[in-house]
């Protein structure tokens, strides 16, 4: 009977180190997702709305950040199990702060409905940063010009602007968020015009993947505005391969497998 409560205890013991371990490397993580998210909402260069914008590119770029971390976390497989509940830590954690961001209350209902939206975003998102980097490894041209933008990365900001627009929309009409969203309060009162300026970035971006348009600016003759969305282009294909390399150094230094 003792030999049963000593094994039990040791059991015991075990899993409370392992989830203890799995909890503080949540939190590691955490931070490192948290300054990358940070860094998006303080830098990227907004429209004449620009707190709205920042109000609006908040709730996106939380759930990119969360989708290009997982992803760097698990593209060598599920690992160890102390790996497995440490990613399950880190998402529910996130989730939680992705409804604080859309002022939304932490329901299971909620936890739910942004899992979901998770889901259908990285399928989006995920298959235009692998083949962006997959023709990094084989074009020696890309991989050395970082001024270069690819279809795929034109079409990744195009979806995160139309991800933003649906995330905008249901915020605003949830009554549960569309009172306290917008931090200036003036900008509660111009849903429209805010909605509009997101869907004419979304169209140009999606516009500027054209070759006709690339070719302009080559040329010197494209307009302010699409430079300034290549800008905005770059900077997040920027900050995707950014989090990715912390991601894999919090890896290593780690040694989670």
């Amino acid at each position: 009977m003792i030999w049963l409560i000593v094994v039990i205890a040791i059991i015991g013991f075990v899993w409370w180190v392992n989830a203890t371990a799995s909890s503080r490397d949540a939190q590691k993580a955490l931070n490192i997702i948290g300054d990358s998210h940070s860094l998006i909402v303080d830098h990227f260069p907004y429209s004449q709305f620009k707190t709205a914008w920042q109000d609006i590119i908040c709730v996106e770029s939380a759930y990119l950040t969360l989708i290009v971390f997982i992803h760097g976390m698990t593209i060598d497989g599920k690992g160890s199990q102390q790996k497995q509940d440490m990613v399950k830590i880190i998402v529910e954690r996130w989730c939680g702060f992705i409804l604080r961001v859309s002022t939304l209350p932490n329901t299971t209902t909620n936890i739910n409905m942004v899992k979901q939206k998770l889901m259908t975003k990285q399928n989006i998102y995920l298959p235009l940063i692998e083949k962006y980097f997959k023709d990094i490894s084989s074009n020696h041209k890309l991989k050395n010009n970082t001024d270069i933008i690819t279809y795929e990365n034109y079409q990744l900001y195009e979806n995160f602007m139309k991800f933003c627009l649906e995330n905008y929309q249901d915020i605003m009409s949830n009554e549960q968020s569309c009172l306290t969203f917008h931090r200036n309060k003036i900008d509660s009162n111009h849903f429209y015009a805010i909605h509009d300026s997101i869907a004419d970035e979304e169209r140009h971006a999606g516009q500027n993947k054209h070759d006709y348009y690339q070719d302009l600016r080559r040329k010197g003759e494209g307009s302010d505005r699409d430079i300034k969305i290549d800008e905005r282009t770059k900077f997040i294909r920027h900050h995707i391969t950014l989090l990715l390399s912390c991601c894999y150094n919090y890896k290593q230094q780690r040694r989670i497998s």
